[in-house]
């Protein structure tokens, strides 16, 4: 009997311990699934190591005054104190780099305007909410330069990023707009798809030569007067 119980005890340890092994290897399997079905820019709002923080703020800066078409690698890790080893530890290359940047802003604006929606703002607050976004990201990350390289972008993969970019935009700005819409904040009579044409033309707008030419001592007032126009019309009023 005792030999049997030992058996039976010896039996029962690795029962458990193979249930707790698969058990664990389903989790981390979960685990894995859950954080592969995550959009990557959501996940990327983990801490960053130090040396990867450094790379991301001088990318920025450099990006901001030259646009990021005519930064290198090489200056990139010249300005974070790096080496190229380190880049490539954290980026498979520059084009890594500029779409996580983008990624990460665009995403932050999303949260922002999402949570403004919850919150059941005002159309007036709604309004503060877009100059105020479109002011930060203009002194931030969208200087000159850099709409400039946007609008001429040569590399493909940066085409296709950012005219994916653009189509989730004008999808989640749809949204943005038809929710006030039926919280009655603009008038009921105004078709869907005249708010949804009339945000696209706002980038059509943008990218007109007579207007660059005029906005040339200030071009970052060029989207600011635009997004008054839609959301104000020819009123006198102005944004706060």
């Amino acid at each position: 009997m005792l030999v049997r119980l030992g058996e039976y005890n010896k039996d029962l340890q690795i029962y458990i311990k193979h249930t707790y092994t698969v058990n664990y290897r389903k989790q981390q399997k979960i685990m894995q699934a859950i954080i592969e079905c995550l959009p990557k820019e959501r996940y990327s709002h983990m801490p960053h190591s130090k040396k990867r923080q450094a790379l991301r703020e001088a990318a920025k800066n450099l990006f901001y005054t030259q646009g990021f078409a005519a930064v290198s690698v090489e200056a990139i890790c010249s300005a974070a104190h790096t080496s190229r080893v380190t880049f490539y530890k954290y980026y498979s290359g520059k084009n890594a780099l500029v779409q996580e940047l983008f990624a990460e802003q665009k995403e932050q604006v999303r949260n922002r305007l999402e949570c403004l929606l919850a919150q059941q703002c005002s159309l007036e607050e709604a309004a503060a909410a877009l100059f105020a976004i479109q002011r930060e990201s203009m002194t931030e990350l969208y200087s000159a330069p850099v709409l400039d390289d946007i609008a001429n972008v040569a590399d493909l993969e940066l085409e296709r990023f950012f005219r994916s970019m653009e189509e989730e935009k004008y999808q989640f700005m749809r949204s943005f707009f038809h929710t006030l819409q039926q919280r009655k904040l603009i008038h009921h009579s105004l078709p869907p798809e005249l708010i949804d044409l009339f945000i696209r033309q706002m980038d059509s707008l943008m990218r007109q030569p007579c207007l660059a030419e005029l906005y040339a001592p200030t071009p970052q007032r060029l989207p600011q007067d635009i997004l008054q126009l839609l959301l104000y019309g020819l009123t006198s009023r102005e944004a706060e």
